[in-house]
């Protein structure tokens, strides 16, 4: 059974972490609401024409699995009462991973 509040709880603190104006972590857990992998925003390395490059949550947790899995969910979470959604880089990267459902934070709660 997936233990929703704890993963939020979790998620803040991850979110926490991240030094960017925007804080947001994701969180990746199984079908029983094991944490796999966890992921924040953060700075990149090097800067282009608009600045800092970003590495998002999504990316971040992504990149600490080995392979893609098809039991694995995600919860993104944003600090904050404002809805986080992936952009359209990090869908596709969800969607290569096989990640078929993805939760995410709202002002209303999950």
């Amino acid at each position: 059974m997936i233990d929703l509040a704890r993963l939020l709880v979790l998620a803040r603190k991850v979110a926490l972490k991240s030094p960017c104006r925007f804080k947001i972590a994701a969180i990746l857990f199984d079908g029983r609401g094991r944490v796999v992998a966890t992921g924040y925003n953060h700075l990149g390395l090097g800067r282009g024409r608009m600045g800092h490059y970003t590495t998002h949550a999504e990316a971040d947790a992504l990149n600490k699995i080995r392979k893609p899995s098809r039991n694995l969910s995600m919860l993104l979470y944003r600090m904050g009462d404002r809805l986080v959604t992936p952009c359209s880089a990090c869908e596709k990267l969800i969607r290569a991973y096989g990640i078929k459902v993805v939760r995410y934070t709202t002002k209303w709660g999950t």
